[in-house]
């Protein structure tokens, strides 16, 4: 039996020395920088909150010995990657241990000339962090499209030759007096060049959160360090990234770039299903009652199957939706190395969600789609696979994990949280303000 093939789809990577990298014009914001980021780490949580839990999780000593390390160091981080069978990843920015060159929701407001800059510097740091394993780290650049949207262009252009491998969706549209909404045929040119450079368009969470709002949340939860993970609450919450779904729906993105593939990434994914129900009624809705309407050519399912895929950790309650997700939609991510990620427990973590689950279903999930999406040379992965890859029967069965890790997953990463409720008042809302902007009430 072949060994699996694991692609990470969601890990973080980032700079520490960011005067190596920025224009010496932008380097004024370099101490600003440093000390939102030592505010930041002290209000977050770690992997385990005491010695006993540490003992339990750490079972290879990579927390004790510095494991998370690999955010800056790619020789740690292959080793952290491949001892839990990973061969490949994608790589996004953000850190706790480093907030970004002012381009991210994690910076305070910074104009869009800095966050430019940022962008650059980032990717530029990026292309040769990636170099250390070439074909297996799939770096996403960063953009600043506006007010120049044709340097922008460039800048995507220029991320294929450096060898990333996806293109982040810009964090502020409709926020930032200078990006228009998603809606806008101006974006038109940015879709274009991710398609002609075959580049999947990424949207993270921390998508539409305004810069500043976030660092200001996360400086009012000063518990976090003793109480772990936030619990979520029981209804489907509203998060700014899952709007483009339907911006580029009904505007007809899709439509006008119908090679375009778009991820979304560490927003959940149990919002699906119930969101495309929401829209598939939305969308009928205009079909019998407002027939001067122009609607997109397909159904928003349609589309979903078609142009769209989501990654993540994928909780139990998750996979059990993966039908109504689809199988070939999700992509599975471990977030290497933040305090909420699987690692070091991937294995347990993989074991738990994919019991019951069919062997070709589970290499979809954990490899195969990822490599569809973003484009890796599964034969040249092949050799990696056979290195470090597990057999299927080390993690597809019925397996017992302890009681005590599965409570310090729920406590580190809300490992068995489950949203039961959906408010579709405030998405209808949202859908009226867009549909307002394209002339379709």
């Amino acid at each position: 039996m072949a060994k699996l093939m694991m692609i990470s789809s969601d890990t973080h990577a980032a700079p520490t020395d960011y005067a190596k990298w920025l224009d010496p014009q932008y380097r004024d914001g370099i101490d600003d920088l440093i000390k939102f980021t030592v505010e930041i780490e002290r209000r977050t949580w770690s992997s385990a909150p005491d010695e006993k839990t540490l003992a339990m999780i750490d079972t290879r000593g990579c927390l004790a010995s510095g494991g998370r390390e690999g955010l800056w160091d790619p020789a740690r981080r292959m080793a952290e990657l491949e001892a839990e069978g990973f061969v490949a990843q994608v790589l996004f920015p953000g850190d706790m241990s480093s907030v970004g060159m002012y381009f991210s929701n994690l910076n305070m407001p910074y104009p869009a000339d800095y966050r430019a800059a940022g962008c650059r510097a980032h990717n530029r740091w990026l292309a040769e962090f990636c170099s250390y394993a070439p074909g297996r780290m799939f770096g996403v650049a960063q953009m600043e499209p506006w007010p120049d949207m044709d340097a922008c262009v460039q800048e995507i252009i220029q991320a294929r030759k450096m060898g990333l491998g996806g293109i982040a969706l810009p964090r502020f549209p409709d926020i930032e007096p200078n990006q228009p909404s998603l809606t806008s045929p101006d974006w038109d040119p940015f879709w274009r060049a991710c398609v002609d450079n075959d580049f999947p368009v990424c949207v993270h969470i921390g998508h539409g959160h305004k810069q500043g709002s976030t660092y200001a949340g996360i400086l009012q939860m000063a518990t976090l360090p003793v109480t772990g993970h936030p619990e979520p609450a029981p209804i489907i919450h509203w998060d700014p990234g899952r709007r483009p779904l339907w911006q580029l729906i009904f505007s007809g993105v899709f439509d006008r770039f119908p090679e375009l593939r778009v991820t979304f990434s560490e927003i959940r994914t149990d919002w699906v299903p119930v969101t495309l129900a929401h829209l598939e009624r939305r969308f009928d809705l205009a079909r019998f009652n407002k027939p001067d309407v122009k609607l997109p050519k397909l159904r928003p399912t349609d589309y979903w199957r078609r142009n769209c895929s989501v990654s993540g950790q994928l909780r139990p309650y998750e996979m059990s939706l993966r039908h109504q997700i689809g199988v070939e939609q999700m992509m599975f991510g471990h977030d290497y190395p933040h305090a909420e990620s699987s690692w070091p427990n991937s294995r347990e973590w993989l074991r738990l969600i994919l019991k019951n689950v069919p062997e070709s279903e589970a290499r979809l999930i954990l490899g195969e789609n990822a490599a569809r999406i973003y484009g890796f040379d599964v034969a040249a992965l092949a050799p990696h696979v056979e290195r470090v890859g597990p057999e299927p029967s080390e993690l597809i069965g019925d397996f017992e994990v302890s009681r005590d890790l599965i409570d310090n997953l729920q406590w580190r990463a809300v490992f068995l949280s489950q949203a039961y409720q959906y408010e579709p008042e405030p998405i209808d809302a949202l859908i009226d303000e867009d549909a307002r902007s394209l002339a379709m009430t």
